[in-house]
């Protein structure tokens, strides 16, 4: 028996990489003659360094010291290989990185990823890899731009400080286009399918998941309508409705300025990862998430992943912390119905990963 398991991270819980490591364990202990092959994926949030590092050549850590979403001192690191540089947002603006009494939506942003996105600038690389998602923002990509050296200004015209979402502040921008890069290819892999504005768009889909009011989704919402209009009063090219646009706050609207070319996520690491060709040569599929629901099926991994084992007509076993999918095809293991504690599986997931294993699996 051939087991192929390709998880994406449970979000605030456990990584890819140790779900594959306590599935395995557990799948040995019960069988302990069945291959056990781990592909640890992403989609462009939490856990796509780690996902895509294997498939790089030669690659190396570059750390570099930065600010979180909320201007706390940090140190994050980024990957470089054959002169194109590999950014996780979620390393340093990611929502992981606050606590639930300190979020604020309104205060945080992407400055501390524009400082990694300027070190590897300094690097002299030729690509950028994006990878976006798992943020604890909603700022419109103002952040990184603000850290590139564009000063954006407010209805009074003063610059608005690097410190805050300048997003509802934005009236006016001012580029420097020395201190922009000149031939640098940019890619921002997107975790999600969402457009930037309206009832599916960044603030109003995501801003309440990072703890943002209903007035403050209609001032974000608000506020990358108008920015985008001042871009486009600019010469400067915004396709709002595109597919990813939405993806962590936002970024792609700001980042305009320097022509991203936008990817979506889980085709990106599906491809990498040749995972459709790995899935033919297995006889059963684990994937899992923290929260499997209707937003896993907008472009999130995990969707992908039971469309594809439907494709090559595999057996797939999907483990997640919680669902409200009521209807679903394959197995569906949710570690909450497990958990007599309620919030137990949460704290404790290697536990109920095993337990969930040792259920399922005969």
């Amino acid at each position: 028996m051939h087991v192929l398991l390709c998880p994406d991270s449970f979000k605030e819980s456990i990584s890819a990489l140790d779900f594959c490591k306590f599935v395995t364990a557990a799948i040995h202990e019960i069988h302990p003659g069945w291959q056990v092959t781990s592909i640890p994926m992403a989609d462009g949030g939490e856990g796509s360094l780690d996902a895509i590092l294997p498939y790089l050549k030669k690659p190396r850590w570059k750390s570099v010291c930065c600010v979180d979403a909320i201007h706390r001192q940090m140190e994050a690191a980024y990957l470089i290989s054959d002169d194109v540089a590999y950014i996780e947002l979620a390393k340093t603006s990611g929502l992981a990185q606050i606590e639930k009494d300190k979020r604020d939506i309104l205060r945080a942003n992407t400055f501390g990823t524009g400082m990694l996105l300027q070190d590897a600038i300094s690097e002299n690389i030729k690509e950028v890899i994006l990878f976006a998602g798992g943020s604890a923002t909603v700022d419109g990509g103002t952040g990184i731009i603000q850290a590139l050296g564009i000063n954006l200004f407010d209805k009074n015209n003063k610059a608005i400080p690097k410190n805050i979402n300048a997003l509802p502040h934005v009236r006016s921008f001012k580029i420097d286009k020395t201190k922009l890069p000149k031939e640098l290819e940019i890619k921002i892999v997107c975790d999600v399918n969402n457009p930037l504005l309206g009832p599916n768009g960044a603030a109003q889909i995501y801003g309440p998941q990072k703890g943002a009011s209903k007035e403050e989704v209609k001032a974000l919402d608000s506020g990358m309508e108008h920015l985008s209009s001042l871009f486009k009063d600019a010469g400067i090219e915004v396709n709002y409705e595109k597919a990813g646009m939405g993806a962590a706050g936002g970024i792609a609207l700001a980042t305009a300025i320097l022509n991203p070319q936008l990817i979506q996520g889980a085709s990106y690491f599906i491809q990498k990862t040749q995972l459709e060709h790995q899935m033919t040569k297995a006889d059963l599929i684990i994937t899992g998430e923290g929260k499997f629901d209707d937003q896993s099926k907008m472009g999130k991994i995990t969707g992908e992943i039971v469309k594809l084992a439907k494709k090559v007509n595999k057996e797939l076993y999907l483990i997640c912390g919680t669902s409200n999918i009521e209807s679903f095809e394959p197995t569906l293991v949710r570690l909450d119905q497990l958990d007599i504690a309620g919030k137990d599986s949460f704290r404790n997931p290697e536990s109920y990963i095993r337990l969930a294993i040792r259920k399922f699996i005969q």
